[in-house]
């Protein structure tokens, strides 16, 4: 063997052991993001994005269950600078008190600018992203002081 398969090996050993190695929660849960949405375009630059979304709960502390944790309403203005450059603007709704009565419904509202770097095949995406939650009971963390 060359050098050049003797450093692939050696990566993909030193890759495999830590990935087996690390340990940062015992039980992860598991959850599932399903959306639908639609892309209608209004002009050259403008799109209007809705969409519907929802959250499941799979697996928790090594337990298999189905719980529905929200579903969520999304609806989106993006403007595009240029082919790799979009700002969008949108308020996306969650309902969360229709499946569990200690959650509160929420609304956010989104201001995002989106960097793509196409690379080939390969399409890098990076976001900058603001949200804006509003709740129907207001809650703050108390400091830590021990």
């Amino acid at each position: 063997m060359d050098s050049k398969h003797l450093k692939i090996l050696f990566s993909i050993y030193l890759f495999s052991y830590s990935i087996l190695g690390l340990n940062a929660q015992e039980k992860l849960p598991i959850l599932t993001d399903s959306e639908f949405s639609v892309l209608i375009p209004l002009s050259e630059s403008w799109f209007l994005k809705s969409g519907l979304a929802n959250r499941n709960l799979i697996v928790e502390n090594g337990n298999f269950l189905f719980e529905e944790k929200h579903i969520e309403i999304n609806q989106f203005v993006e403007y595009y600078l240029v082919n790799t450059n979009k700002l969008s603007f949108g308020a996306r709704y969650r309902i969360k008190k229709a499946f569990k009565n200690t959650e509160t419904d929420e609304i956010r509202f989104i201001q995002q600018y989106n960097h793509l770097i196409k690379q080939g095949t390969i399409n890098i995406t990076f976001r900058i992203r603001q949200e804006e939650r509003f709740r129907e009971e207001l809650s703050f963390l108390e400091p830590d002081i021990s």
